[in-house]
């Protein structure tokens, strides 16, 4: 849900430890579910109150909670915004017909933490123009994740996006922003889509941000409506909105596609993304999982290409998801013994303790 004006909590930028944004991924990863689940439900004559209802459901099967039913009031569990309409629409009894875009943004709590993730679809088919549009929309959410990495400046960011957008014509909404994410569903800092590079604070490694890109065909001025949430664009033109929390570890890596995480340094995260591929991230001490002549799929606007054994540990990309089982199985054992070999910490330190104490024991008597 994107932000305006002093909804984030003045607070400073929080930096998360790496149990924390484990659990972030947990809720991006039941984010990620449902919104498949949704997209897969966007046909014409459903109405969009029935997208809310099979949220509500799809959260409770994951033992998750929505972020956005009482939030300040929101009266539903999910944003969902067709046509004209940026953000913060309310579900109800409008029907979707052929030839709508729906932007559905969604948020759940898991543990504690957030995840906040955005789409656009089409209902059906849809025009050339909103097609365009949409994929604009994913370019510009890339070009931004892509300048999300350490040591870069939050300006970097909002420039990426900006210019991505902006060169291949379209607006970007200024009234609302990407924020910072964690324990609360706004934090700091705000993310405008517009900005200047090397501007802002300096990214650092455990920073969560939201990036929220929304890109319109005509002008970015908005207005809202008389129910005092749904936004749309003041001239009436068609809007998309897409969007992913990220963090910066070595580079940035986004929180809700992981389905396979291994938290620590030098760690092999997995995602699976919408084309049914999968993103490995990093590499690390697990490059030995990936073998020579894996199919390599390189960033949109890269030619995609094999890996080669020297180059497993540097390159960054997808595999075919043929290789994903064998490399699932593996992480899952990993995580198993790493499990284990934490809860035999957990006694050895128990054991030392308890030893401590009946030696004490003895001695004062």
């Amino acid at each position: 849900m994107p932000s305006k004006g002093a909804v984030c909590k003045q607070v400073g930028i929080i930096i998360k430890s790496e149990r924390e944004i484990a659990a972030m991924r947990q809720a991006g990863n039941v984010v990620a579910r449902v919104l498949e689940v949704l997209k897969s439900q966007v046909k014409p004559g459903i109405k969009t109150k029935e997208l809310d209802i099979i949220t509500a459901s799809e959260l409770e099967k994951l033992g998750a909670k929505p972020s956005f039913k009482g939030y300040r009031g929101f009266p539903a569990n999910l944003c969902v915004s067709v046509n004209d309409e940026i953000v913060h629409g309310i579900p109800g009894e409008r029907v979707l017909v052929e030839g709508d875009i729906v932007s559905i943004d969604l948020g759940a709590i898991v543990k504690g933490f957030q995840g906040d993730a955005a789409i656009t679809v089409g209902v059906g088919r849809i025009s050339a123009e909103a097609e365009a549009l949409i994929e604009a929309t994913e370019g510009s959410l890339n070009a931004g994740i892509s300048a999300a990495h350490p040591e870069a400046q939050l300006g970097d960011i909002s420039a990426a996006i900006q210019q991505y957008a902006e060169s291949r014509g379209y607006s970007v909404v200024r009234e609302y922003t990407g924020h910072g994410i964690g324990r609360e569903m706004h934090e700091e800092p705000q993310i405008p889509n517009f900005g200047l590079p090397g501007t802002g604070p300096v990214l650092k490694k455990g920073m969560t941000f939201a990036l929220e890109p929304m890109l319109n065909i005509g002008d970015w001025r908005t207005r809202v409506d008389s129910d005092h949430w749904t936004v749309r664009t003041a001239d009436g033109s068609l809007v998309t909105h897409t969007g992913h929390p990220v963090m910066g570890d070595g580079g940035p890596i986004t929180l809700t596609e992981g389905e396979i995480t291994i938290d620590g340094s030098g760690s092999l995260f997995v995602d699976e993304n919408e084309q049914g591929r999968f993103r490995v991230v990093t590499f690390g001490d697990n490059a030995n999982l990936i073998k020579e002549g894996d199919a390599l799929f390189a960033p949109a606007g890269e030619t995609p290409q094999a890996i080669g054994a020297d180059e497993v540990e540097v390159k960054q990309g997808y595999l075919e998801k043929s290789n994903v089982d064998a490399i699932r199985e593996m992480v899952l054992m990993i995580e198993a013994i790493r499990s284990f070999e934490d809860h035999q910490k957990m006694i050895h330190t128990f054991d030392s303790a308890h030893k401590s104490a009946v030696n004490e024991i003895g001695r004062l008597r």
